[in-house]
């Protein structure tokens, strides 16, 4: 079989390599290859953001996603927590910006992701959405959401 023939073959995945004692390396296996990422999934917390004078006074709770991009297969090997990024401290960074007020959810997902990229420079693509649950608009709703989201080269 000529080398051009192999570049059909499906790439083993990293798991099964790691089941039988081999790293990616082993396999010359590129980078491109191997996708990583951290997923915070509808973090519940009250806050005091919008335009309106009882939104400020009363508040609501507010549920966050994030999706963040970055090369955590050294953790994967290593198991060691400086390998990768933090998820706890990405949950800090979420709450500090969340107690402060803002008018807009634009405005609080833009602080977010600029506090997520000077933490953690490895970090390759950010996704937050911000969803108010009962907002104070007609209508029954679960919520309405602002998503934003930055591909870092």
């Amino acid at each position: 079989m000529k080398k051009e023939d192999n570049a059909n073959l499906p790439v083993p995945s990293f798991t099964k390599l790691q089941n039988i004692g081999l790293t990616a390396e082993d396999f010359d296996i590129k980078n491109e290859n191997l996708r990583s990422r951290i997923l915070i999934e509808d973090l519940k917390i009250y806050a005091y953001h919008g335009v309106l004078p009882e939104e400020k006074t009363t508040g609501t709770y507010y549920l966050v996603n994030a999706e963040i991009h970055a090369d955590l297969w050294k953790a994967a090997q290593s198991d060691h927590l400086e390998d990768t990024i933090n998820y706890a401290e990405i949950n800090d960074i979420i709450h500090r910006e969340m107690e402060i007020p803002s008018l807009l959810l634009e405005r609080v997902i833009g602080r977010i992701i600029q506090k997520l990229e000077e933490k953690f420079p490895q970090i390759t693509y950010i996704k937050i959405k911000l969803t108010k649950t009962n907002p104070p608009m007609q209508g029954e709703m679960k919520g309405v959401s602002v998503e934003l989201e930055k591909v870092i080269s």
